[in-house]
């Protein structure tokens, strides 16, 4: 079980096919990860508001899957995040205010979904 890898700092299968299916709410049990990039898979589902614990991580990439729901408010809680990329899903609703107040962001990718709204 991927909660088993307490000391993991990075995570990539960018690009990989084979990853498909939901998002495990596991992954947010990884406080150490500082990389999680899956961007380009075939994962399905909403964002998983457990990504939120992930205190430490400065990149979280699911660019270009096949995600739906709104953007969590948790996400905002990811203080160090630096690049933040959710482009090219089927996100819908509105970009959380949390997301405004991460000081440390330097790039977001938001492109090619269904918000609306103003940016925070």
């Amino acid at each position: 079980e991927i909660a088993l890898l307490t000391q993991l700092k990075g995570l990539s299968w960018s690009g990989n096919k084979f990853l498909g299916g939901t998002i495990p709410t596991e992954i947010g049990q990884l406080t150490s990860l500082l990389h999680l990039d899956v961007g380009q898979s075939r994962l399905i589902g909403a964002i998983p508001s457990e990504l939120g614990r992930l205190a430490q991580c400065t990149l979280l990439s699911f660019d270009g899957c096949q995600l739906d729901g709104t953007i969590p408010s948790e996400l905002g809680m990811m203080e160090r995040i630096e690049i933040l990329s959710l482009g090219g899903n089927n996100l819908s609703g509105t970009i959380p205010t949390e997301i405004g107040k991460l000081s440390r962001l330097a790039s977001m990718a938001l492109s090619y979904n269904r918000l609306n709204g103003t940016i925070p």
